[in-house]
């Protein structure tokens, strides 16, 4: 059964390019994947266009826009579409085809703010917050993961750290160093939601 996963955050710098890319590449190692680039600044296109120059992507790229959003997705097991910033045409196109939404945040209190706007907003229970750019031994991580817990927002127990190898990424495909614990996850949570 295919899998529809979006990624999305309004606010621009959270992550979200980084992870679509990254759990595209994890994911290509079990199954057919799609990766979908919907944000107008492209930067999904870029990241593939460089990585291409390698070699051979392991999944399948295509641009997208709001009206073509689900097109295809039943020909992978897993489509993962990069939505931009602040475009709530788009967000709201990728929302309605999720099976599974993935928001990557940074663990600021802006950044929180942002979640508390998109989870107020969301039409589904199958959501999860995934910190990026963290360090879990800071106080900011910490009381970022106990504010959303208390406010009983669903949280991934797995968070992609701050390194300067993530920031560097960027047209690389890594070998899921960093998103391949997130990936398992992700699968974990994708399973409990066929068995609902």
């Amino acid at each position: 059964m295919s899998k529809v996963i979006v990624v999305l955050n309004p606010k621009g710098g959270a992550g979200k390019t980084t992870t679509a890319v990254s759990i595209s590449n994890c994911l290509s190692t079990i199954g057919d994947v799609q990766l979908k680039d919907a944000d107008p600044q492209a930067s999904a296109t870029s990241w593939i266009e460089i990585a291409e120059e390698s070699g051979e992507l392991p999944f399948h790229f295509e641009i997208t826009n709001k009206s073509q959003m689900a097109r295809n997705s039943e020909k992978y097991d897993f489509t993962v579409i990069d939505t931009p910033p602040q475009d709530s045409s788009i967000i709201d196109a990728a929302v309605k085809v999720a099976d599974f939404i993935i928001i990557p945040t940074a663990p600021s209190g802006l950044d929180l703010e942002r979640v508390y706007g998109i989870i107020e907003v969301l039409d589904s229970n199958n959501y999860a917050v995934l910190f990026t750019q963290a360090n879990h031994r800071t106080n900011t991580y910490k009381f970022a993961r106990a504010a959303l817990e208390d406010e009983k927002i669903k949280t991934f127990k797995i968070f992609i750290p701050f390194r300067e190898s993530i920031k560097s990424s960027f047209g690389k495909l890594d070998s899921c160093e960093h998103y391949g614990a997130f990936t398992h996850e992700l699968l974990d949570r994708l399973k409990e939601g066929e068995e609902k």
